[in-house]
């Protein structure tokens, strides 16, 4: 059975930054097959790095999907404005996928941004993530332009799909 709950120890967050660095892994491989170039994964872990902090707070969300202890998915919440939040980091792993957990990730995460009061969840996605952005259509979010919190590469943002949902 999935279970889904929020980041709550030492040893899970160990397991998640392996979980980021499987994801940024897979991301930046898609990324440089699109565009031709080399991307650097190392800048990009240490972001997610500097994201954690947001995730753990009142204002934010890092939510796990376990089954049987074990960690198949993430996806994380944090304020960009004060009613408005921001998805980053859906991700299930391959062993994982066909379970309808990136499901259970989203209406949990679109539920606990209710809890804390948000009007408005934003995102951005990379082109390559069809799948994603067809999920995020059947939970209702909508595409949208782009926003200024996005922390997209300038160069890199007239490739990326915005998404909103209003709460």
């Amino acid at each position: 059975m999935i279970e889904i709950s929020q980041l709550e120890t030492n040893e899970d967050l160990e397991r998640v930054n392996q979980l980021n660095w499987e994801y940024l892994e897979w991301c930046v491989a898609q990324a440089n097959d699109m565009l031709g170039e080399q991307l650097d994964i190392n800048k990009y872990y240490k972001n997610s790095l500097k994201d954690q902090a947001a995730f753990l707070t009142e204002s934010g969300r890092l939510l796990l999907a376990k089954e049987e202890g074990e960690i198949g998915g993430i996806i994380c919440l944090k304020k960009i404005r004060d009613d408005v939040s921001e998805v980053k980091r859906l991700y299930v792993r391959p062993g994982f996928r066909g379970k309808k957990i990136g499901e259970k990730l989203i209406s949990r995460l679109i539920d606990e941004a209710r809890a804390i009061g948000y009007s408005k969840i934003l995102l951005d996605s990379d082109p390559y993530m069809s799948s994603a952005h067809g999920l995020y259509k059947s939970m209702g979010f909508v595409e949208t332009a782009p926003y200024s919190e996005s922390e997209v590469d300038d160069e890199y943002s007239q490739h990326m799909i915005y998404m909103e949902l209003l709460l």
